[in-house]
């Protein structure tokens, strides 16, 4: 696989996440929006790790990991199995996908509970991902 530049990662997963559900209400990191009320949707945001030094071949790529985390948010007390629905419809859709050069392991999803305002069930997907990373052009330093 061809390296992959950090700042593409979160462009490559947000826009997967859009062309899996278009007709879905996601709000993206540090992109400004209210959250619509009562209805379900999405926020994602995408976590880089570590780059582990683990060369590969002669161009000297290392691989770095991290996380996809799209927290779904329901009208509650009424929509949580809607929430848990749409977290396993989001966990199929990434599950052992590569994308451009990103590369998602097995998705999973945690109950995060009931907001402080007891109005909104929220379920947080985690989306393991890996892809080479290095030096991706000659302008780079």
């Amino acid at each position: 696989m061809p390296p992959v530049s950090l700042s593409d990662i979160p462009v490559i997963l947000d826009s997967f996440l859009h062309q899996r559900f278009p007709g879905a209400t996601i709000l993206y990191q540090g992109v400004q929006g209210a959250p619509p009320p009562k209805k379900l949707w999405m926020r994602a945001t995408c976590k880089t790790g570590e780059q582990i030094d683990m060369e590969k071949g002669m161009e000297g790529y290392s691989l770095r990991v991290g996380v996809y985390l799209i927290d779904i948010s329901a009208p509650h007390p009424k929509s949580s199995k809607d929430a848990w629905k749409l977290a396993e419809q989001v966990e199929n859709a990434f599950r052992r996908e590569n994308i451009q050069g990103v590369q998602i392991e097995d998705p999973r999803s945690e109950n995060m509970g009931v907001d402080s305002n007891n109005d909104s069930f929220r379920v947080r997907v985690n989306v393991p991902w890996w892809c080479w990373s290095g030096k991706i052009s000659p302008s780079e330093p």
